[in-house]
């Protein structure tokens, strides 16, 4: 569930009520509006490229062992080839 609101202080002011009844205890993630922060979208893209993950070279390459022993062989022959009309 997504909700968007404003912070004051200590509080979150929402824009609609939540589905919850008075008292409930939630577990809550927050993040600002990406239109909000003050990044462009190019910034926020040369920042994620730039923050990482940052992967092991050891673990491209095993991963792309893995690929290569997992691909099916091509067929270049018609798969309907002896079929008759």
């Amino acid at each position: 569930m997504s909700f968007k609101g404003i912070a004051r202080g200590k509080l979150i002011e929402l824009d609609q009520s939540l589905p919850f009844s008075e008292g409930q205890r939630l577990n809550v993630s927050i993040e600002p509006l990406a239109h909000e922060t003050g990044e462009s979208q190019a910034q926020r893209i040369l920042r994620v490229l730039r923050e990482g993950p940052h992967v092991d070279p050891a673990d491209v390459e095993a991963m792309m062992k893995v690929i290569e022993e997992a691909r099916l062989p091509t067929r270049y022959d018609a798969v309907f080839h002896n079929e008759k009309a």
